[in-house]
């Protein structure tokens, strides 16, 4: 199993954060020097491919809900898209597909991405 490595990717409208390996607790220390800054900025939009992780841990997931969470609470977005197989059933089997917001394809995932954020009922 390859450990988690992640790879940014600056676009005009949009920032890529591709994920490989395993997505485990190490992707908190990873998210806190790399994707929390990302998201700091209102109307910041952060891509998550998921097109090459192996694996994903409950760690990971905990990590995926806070990152959507403290992007939510400031203003900016966080769509997953490409997830492989395997963590697509897990995100099914977990019922998180329903919080996290994902897509099959990677040119679906920038799609929803740069769509006008929904406005919160809270």
């Amino acid at each position: 199993m390859t450990t988690m490595k992640l790879a940014v990717e600056n676009r005009e409208n949009y920032t890529i954060v591709r994920c490989h390996g395993l997505v485990d607790a190490s992707l908190r220390e990873e998210s806190d020097e790399v994707v929390h800054p990302l998201i700091e900025s209102h109307t910041a939009r952060v891509l998550f491919d998921l097109s090459g992780v192996d694996r994903i841990t409950s760690e990971g997931l905990s990590v995926f809900v806070s990152l959507v969470a403290r992007a939510n609470s400031k203003g900016s977005r966080i769509v997953f898209a490409a997830p492989t197989p395997f963590v697509k059933a897990v995100l099914e089997t977990t019922q998180l597909i329903k919080f996290l917001e994902t897509e099959d394809t990677i040119e679906q995932g920038v799609d929803r991405l740069l769509q006008t954020v929904p406005k919160s009922n809270s």
